[in-house]
């Protein structure tokens, strides 16, 4: 399974959440194939999902993924960061 394929199966994931849920990458992959499976992907792997489920989050005017809770502070890895899941109300 290739990393495009993994952010499309967890960004679906999304709309199983409640609005405003604070999540991350890592925890939706877990959620959706397990934390052995999580703890098996390469830094590398990683950070492939991340860059393909924020192009799937940009095109998506459905749900708004938050990071400014986060913004001008020191981080860590990208896949590890919570976001929150802003939902539109029109849906």
């Amino acid at each position: 399974m290739n990393a495009k394929q993994i952010a499309k199966e967890i960004y679906a994931e999304l709309a199983l959440l409640d609005n405003e849920a604070v999540t991350s990458i890592a925890r939706l992959i877990s959620a959706h194939y397990g934390e052995e499976f999580c703890d098996n992907l390469s830094q590398s792997t990683l950070f492939d999902i991340t860059n393909a489920f924020y192009e799937i989050a940009d095109a998506d005017k459905n749900i708004l993924i938050d990071n400014s809770e986060n913004e001008g502070k020191t981080v860590g890895l990208p896949y590890n960061v919570t976001f929150v899941v802003r939902k539109n109300k029109a849906n």
